[in-house]
């Protein structure tokens, strides 16, 4: 008998990368939660056994009775808008699963919520974005939920990816423009650190769980830290751009040129700014033996910035 997987989200850069994994597993029947039908890049009517769910979270309950036969869940959408956030959406459809048929969900929050501690910023709920809000909203009641001991929660750090049969995501875009810039970021001398994460990787680890016992409840997707100066030096090497000298670019001088330039930041974006070092343990396709198409942050730049 096949094994039901209910995913939103599909119509996403992971959620395309995830249908690439689970389709070559024909032990799953897959039903697809998706808003638009039109930006699927897949055609999902090639498989018997994937279903389309047109539809959103908001409507979520419209699924009840098919969400109670699923034996897994993969929890991908996410919501940009600036309206309320949504989490309680997130957690209706966690609601209706039947919790002892159920034998796991996966859900993808963002690493963006968490400090260096693995803990959710103290800061939150005071300030925020709509997007940042309903993951943290939400971080906070799943444990309440009688589905929660069967929850793995992943939270990815910088998600990277698409190609032509992939959408892009936002920091995939960002490398691509990045060379643009690289004659005027040479100069600069900035604190922080971040994780990058490719999409194939982030859906190659949700489907391996799908199969396997997590190594914990809360796992942090990410390759290894990376400084921004050793990002600047990479790019700069990459481009074989020469970076003969740096400015130091403090917090406050940063805060100073936004306000002269009235450039709109939320206070969220000033807290990341002012935070910097986005550090954390992280788990990569290697940790559960898996290979990778990208060991190394040149084997991002080889794929989304040509030179």
């Amino acid at each position: 008998m096949l094994k039901k997987l209910f995913i939103t989200g599909a119509s996403g850069c992971v959620g395309h990368y995830l249908f690439d994994e689970l389709i070559k597993n024909r032990d799953y029947e897959l039903f697809l939660l998706v808003r638009d039908p039109r930006k699927l890049l897949f055609n999902y009517k090639n498989y018997p056994n994937v279903h389309l769910l047109e539809g959103d979270l908001q409507g979520i309950e419209k699924f009840k009775d098919t969400l109670k036969e699923m034996d897994y869940l993969i929890h991908l959408a996410v919501d940009w808008t600036q309206g309320e956030p949504n989490y309680q959406h997130t957690i209706k459809l966690f609601e209706l699963l039947d919790p002892v048929r159920c034998q796991k969900a996966i859900y993808f929050s963002t690493a963006s919520i968490l400090n260096r501690e693995h803990q959710p910023f103290k800061e939150l709920p005071d300030i925020g974005t709509c997007y940042i809000w309903s993951k943290f909203f939400a971080y906070r009641e799943l444990p309440k939920l009688p589905i929660y001991p069967k929850i793995t929660t992943l939270f990815p750090t910088l998600l990277v990816g698409g190609d032509k049969n992939h959408p892009y995501s936002h920091v995939a875009h960002g490398i691509q423009i990045t060379k643009k810039w690289i004659p005027l970021i040479r100069f600069l001398n900035v604190e922080g650190g971040v994780h990058f994460i490719h999409a194939e990787d982030a859906a190659k680890i949700a489907a391996y769980l799908l199969e396997n016992p997590s190594p914990g409840k809360e796992l942090v997707l990410g390759y290894d830290y990376m400084s921004v100066n050793e990002i600047i030096n990479r790019l700069c090497a990459y481009f074989k751009i020469k970076r003969w000298f740096k400015i130091k670019l403090p917090f406050v001088l940063l805060k100073k040129l936004v306000d002269y330039f009235n450039i709109q930041v939320s206070p969220w974006d000033l807290f990341c700014a002012e935070y910097k070092y986005f550090k954390y343990n992280t788990v990569r396709p290697s940790t559960f033996g898996l290979a990778s198409r990208f060991q190394a942050f040149e084997d991002l730049l080889k794929e989304y910035a040509k030179p």
